[in-house]
């Protein structure tokens, strides 16, 4: 009995090891103009992953989306990270309309975020 207990906590340990990252992930960001007042648009946008706040090389191929809705500033995308080894800190940059935001998001876990109003 006490070998079959050792052999499934085994098992179970091999299983959660081989566990992985989520291929996915979903972003929320906060687009406004210059004078801060919250976007309400349909706009192109594109993603990219990079291992330095400033420099650094891209870790991921340009996601772009081409309507991307933005209600009172709000806009959610879900974006692929397949390839992508987190072994390491990233740096997600966006492009919103042509135009590069500054300056890029560090990536952080989270498992959910929410809006109290």
């Amino acid at each position: 009995m006490k070998t079959t207990n050792l052999f499934f906590m085994l098992l179970l340990l091999s299983i959660i090891s081989l566990a992985q990252v989520p291929q996915i992930i979903t972003h929320q960001g906060f687009l406004t103009r210059a004078n801060g007042e919250p976007y309400d648009t349909t706009i192109a946008m594109t993603f990219r992953l990079f291992t330095d706040p400033t420099g650094g090389s891209q870790v991921s191929t340009d996601q772009t989306f081409s309507s991307v809705t933005v209600t009172r500033g709000v806009f959610n995308v879900s974006l692929s990270l397949s390839g992508v080894a987190f072994d390491k800190q990233y740096w997600l940059e966006v492009v919103a309309g042509g135009q590069t935001l500054s300056p890029r998001r560090l990536l952080l876990p989270s498992l959910k975020a929410s809006r109290v109003e």
